[in-house]
């Protein structure tokens, strides 16, 4: 029984160290405590609020310069989208033109819709194949659905090539060799 009372001699040393403990944190408050006087108890606070406000100002200025950044971004995205669309819209109306050399009435299509205060493409495509109609296919309109058919204007080319064949008349094969051209 006399090692039970040692022992807890030595337990109630460890508690003084513990009592240690306990008294770093008194120093500690009283270092971070409330300043003694009111006046300083106020330039404390002052200076804490101006440095929160400083950090949020710095913040808030962070966040404008990030929704400038995100709003470029999204004008350049939908700047691309509009473009895409724009060129969709024209490689379409260009295909169902026949246009032979694609890219070239694109790039003239294009340049075309640019100028406009609002673009029209088709306007601009049947305008191109009024003035460059060598980047177009013949047969363009009634005649080549015509000639989709089956009847038309390949039908009309067999009787007119029957009909040059039999009467050997030039007239009907100049027009016979325009429409033949016109349709292939």
């Amino acid at each position: 029984m006399p090692g039970d009372l040692d022992g807890g001699q030595a337990g109630g040393g460890g508690s003084i160290g513990g009592g240690d403990t306990g008294g770093g944190g008194a120093q500690t408050a009283e270092i971070a405590g409330p300043p003694a006087s009111p006046e300083l108890e106020w330039k404390h606070r002052a200076e804490q609020a101006e440095a929160r406000a400083e950090e949020a100002e710095a913040r808030a200025a962070q966040l404008e310069a990030e929704v400038s950044r995100l709003e470029s971004a999204l004008a350049e995205a939908q700047a691309e989208a509009s473009g895409a669309e724009l060129k969709r819209r024209i490689d379409r109306e260009l295909a169902s033109a026949r246009a032979i050399d694609l890219e070239t009435a694109a790039l003239l299509t294009e340049a075309a819709v640019a100028g406009m205060d609002e673009p029209d493409v088709a306007g601009a495509v049947a305008e191109l194949r009024r003035r460059k109609p060598f980047l177009f296919g013949r047969g363009f309109g009634a005649s080549a659905m015509g000639a989709m058919g089956g009847g038309g204007a390949d039908g009309e080319l067999d009787e007119l090539a029957e009909h040059v064949k039999a009467t050997g008349d030039k007239r009907a094969l100049l027009r016979y060799l325009r429409l033949r051209r016109g349709a292939i």
